[in-house]
């Protein structure tokens, strides 16, 4: 099975960010998918942490990585969370099920946000996207 990653915040095709080429280039769009846990605005971008909660839903989408070393060096290096990167990451890269829109449930990459959110702001409706407009 190939590597799936999901995207939720700056990555996503209708974010126009310096990484989104990346998964133009070398991913293929699989569609629009969820993710159970919380969105919050950390700067000019967003994190997730997971939840135990079923009723958090973060709305992303979901890429079929066809060039794994492309994707994930540079998308880590994007993220602050590459071996050269200062440490602690803020972000870790980690394999979760996520629901895809036909209700099928699959293993894919994403990053996390790994430090505290108790004073960032929390984007109730989990579509970045519909937050930022």
């Amino acid at each position: 099975m190939p590597d799936l990653i999901f995207v939720y915040g700056s990555l996503r095709k209708d974010f126009l960010s310096p990484a989104s080429e990346v998964l133009d280039n070398h991913a293929e769009y699989v569609g629009e998918a969820t993710f159970q846990g919380k969105l919050y605005k950390i700067d000019w971008y967003p994190g997730v942490v997971p939840s135990d909660d079923p009723g958090d839903c973060v709305i992303g989408e979901v890429y079929k990585i066809i060039d794994r070393g492309e994707v994930f060096s540079k998308l880590d290096r994007y993220e602050g969370c590459s071996p050269s990167d200062p440490k602690p990451h803020a972000f870790v890269r980690m394999k979760k099920s996520v629901i895809l829109s036909n209700s099928t449930s699959v293993e894919a990459w994403i990053y996390l946000y790994s430090h505290p959110v108790t004073d960032k702001e929390e984007i109730v409706s989990g579509d970045y996207l519909e937050f930022m407009k």
